[in-house]
């Protein structure tokens, strides 16, 4: 009877610690015994228990016992490994990456979304009202200089024309005043004076001045135009000023629009940055000029975008958060 419990003793620990890594000294797979050597054993383990530590006992290599019951549970054991097809790993959300090492010496997350920098986007609106003629679309990538839309516009003719008028009003004021000094000089070397034409060259001059005020007037309103668009074949031309992509464009092909309408937006590609709303009480590592990233919270596949942080100065006390900037 005592034999018997000796040989069951001796089979609990050969399964508990007999083919553990840490026991063998030597270089071994993942199971951690001699698999073509266990094979050959096999048969003498299974006729006689007592013959268990010549056939699968003491191993001369690795100093290992073994008996037929540990034998038989070593190989039962091996390919436990359950394989989880390729369908079923997309349904379970299963994903995989590729280990590696890195210095880490802490990591903070915080949600947060993309915006847009002050001053990164720039609105392109109607100078004039008129008809609009669309040149992009969204999300067209623009260059400074490129065409964005054209406006054509009777209130810019008419504008035209009331300069054109201020223009002759002041060329007849100023011949008229030329004519009548003329005349008054003429008088003055007979040495006689004339003062009635006197009064009139007086009426004149401040016509005159009158006249180039108001031809001063219509050529700021016409050059305040042109300081959004150009002209060209009697239509107002809108370009970009800067590089970007086009945002948005708020009407249609040949819409009516008035003064002032947005026309198009267009945003830089580099005014994009990421805001996050850090939490009061973990802020107390974070820095101006740190290192940080930015990664998708989905499954879909996307690289991190890294950059510099930037601490905002209005913290919300009754969300206890204050604003992250990368």
């Amino acid at each position: 009877m005592k034999r018997y419990e000796w040989i069951g003793i001796l089979a609990l620990a050969v399964l508990l610690g007999g083919c553990g890594n840490d026991s063998h000294t030597q270089d071994h797979d993942h199971a951690g015994c001699d698999h073509k050597k266990e094979a050959a054993q096999a048969a003498p383990c299974a006729d006689d228990h007592e013959h268990a530590e010549a056939a699968c006992g003491q191993d001369q290599d690795h100093g290992h016992e073994h008996d037929g019951e540990a034998c038989a549970e070593e190989h039962a054991c091996e390919g436990t490994a359950i394989e989880v097809p390729a369908n079923a790993q997309s349904l379970l959300g299963i994903t995989f990456a590729t280990a590696a090492q890195r210095r880490v010496t802490g990591t903070l997350r915080f949600p947060g979304r993309f915006e847009w920098m002050p001053g990164a986007r720039r609105v392109y609106g109607a100078a004039l009202s008129g008809a609009v003629e669309l040149c992009v679309r969204p999300p067209q990538k623009v260059n400074a200089g490129d065409r964005l839309f054209t406006l054509r516009s009777p209130e810019w003719a008419e504008k035209k024309g009331l300069a054109r008028e201020a223009e002759a009003a002041l060329a007849l004021v100023k011949a008229e005043t030329e004519a009548l000094r003329q005349r008054l000089a003429r008088l003055r070397d007979t040495g006689a004076r004339n003062a009635e034409l006197e009064q009139q060259l007086g009426a004149r001059e401040a016509e005159a001045a009158r006249a180039e005020s108001a031809r001063l007037n219509v050529a700021e309103a016409l050059q305040a135009v042109l300081s959004f668009c150009r002209e060209a074949d009697g239509l107002l031309v809108f370009e970009a000023r800067e590089a970007g992509l086009v945002e948005t464009v708020a009407v249609e092909n040949g819409a009516w629009v008035t003064a002032g309408a947005e026309i198009a937006r267009v945003a830089r590609a580099d005014g994009l940055w990421f805001r996050a709303d850090g939490v009061l009480s973990e802020m107390t590592l974070v820095r101006t000029g740190q290192q940080g990233f930015v990664e998708p919270l989905s499954q879909l596949q996307a690289a991190a975008a890294y950059g510099k942080i930037e601490l905002g100065l209005a913290a919300d006390s009754t969300a206890r958060t204050r604003p992250v900037y990368l």
